[in-house]
């Protein structure tokens, strides 16, 4: 009951583009990807005089992402029934690689994939799950999925689900040590969509001393780092200030500004001043 509505069972169901059957064999789901994936196939198949860089980019933007879609859910590398799915994905590759070169129905499909430069799809798959259970793991700790982590061995191994089976292929490079995962995600600031240029205060060498002098913290350590574009250069430095003496750490040019963002170059100025105070600071200093 939800409500005064009555749910009633079903064979599936779908839930956020992913079909579920009764069973959990995901065989439903793979086989409306597919053909979903096969008439996208067909819609590029009527582009013509493109090169084959660019339709193999056509085909990873539009079809690999439909077929590819919360591959979390139903693969995991040497997981029982897995193989037939990726024989059937292996149709739509088949296709799309004979899309980018205009191949014969004849050639092998290891020749296909290697003349379109195309990841076989089980290379594809198993990157892709390893990718996200590394980014699961790296969530907050009070974070639901998590918790549902720390629950695997608690799990029976009769049918383990995929992000279980993942995590066992990788559990020493994702938990070396016991309780000791790889290191938390920091959580935004910001919204990563806007700039951070209003954040940012941007100073001359001079003022940066200046405003250094003026910040009085009694016995610390107080660095100051900056980043400053001139021409086509993007340059670091960082400063310090013990008391009324107030000194470089660093200054250089580090990159030119069409391959270096300034946000770069200011934690490349804090890489300077930390490096500094680990180098020459007494471990009991006050560092600000």
């Amino acid at each position: 009951m939800f409500g005064n509505k009555t749910i009633a069972p079903k064979q599936r169901v779908k839930i956020l583009g992913v079909t579920l059957d009764a069973g959990l064999s995901m065989n439903e789901h793979v086989s409306k990807v597919v053909s979903k994936a096969i008439g996208k196939c067909m819609a590029l198949r009527k582009i013509r005089g493109v090169r084959p860089a660019q339709m193999r980019q056509m085909y990873t933007a539009a079809v690999v992402p439909t077929t590819d879609y919360a591959a979390s859910v139903w693969y995991a590398p040497a997981r029982i029934g897995v193989k037939r799915h990726v024989v059937a994905l292996e149709r739509v590759q088949r296709l799309g690689a004979r899309l980018i070169l205009r191949a014969f129905k004849s050639v092998a499909m290891l020749v296909l994939q290697g003349e379109a430069k195309l990841q076989s799809v089980s290379e594809r798959l198993h990157e892709r799950v390893s990718n996200h259970m590394a980014k699961l793991c790296s969530l907050a700790p009070d974070h639901p999925l998590q918790r549902c982590i720390s629950w695997f061995p608690l799990q029976g191994s009769a049918f383990p689900s995929p992000l279980r089976a993942v995590f066992e292929k990788y559990e020493t490079q994702l938990e070396p040590e016991k309780g000791l995962r790889i290191s938390e995600r920091p959580s935004w600031v910001m919204p990563p969509w806007q700039t951070l240029k209003k954040s940012v205060l941007y100073l001359k060498p001079d003022d940066a001393v200046q405003l250094c002098r003026s910040l009085r913290l009694r016995g610390a350590y107080l660095y100051y780092a900056a980043a400053e574009t001139e021409g086509d250069q993007v340059g670091a430095a960082a400063t310090i200030k013990y008391r009324m003496t107030t000194g470089t750490v660093k200054q250089q040019a580090i990159a030119e500004t069409k391959t270096c963002s300034l946000i770069s170059a200011e934690l490349t100025a804090i890489l300077y001043a930390l490096e500094h105070a680990r180098d020459t600071l007494r471990k009991t200093a006050h560092v600000s």
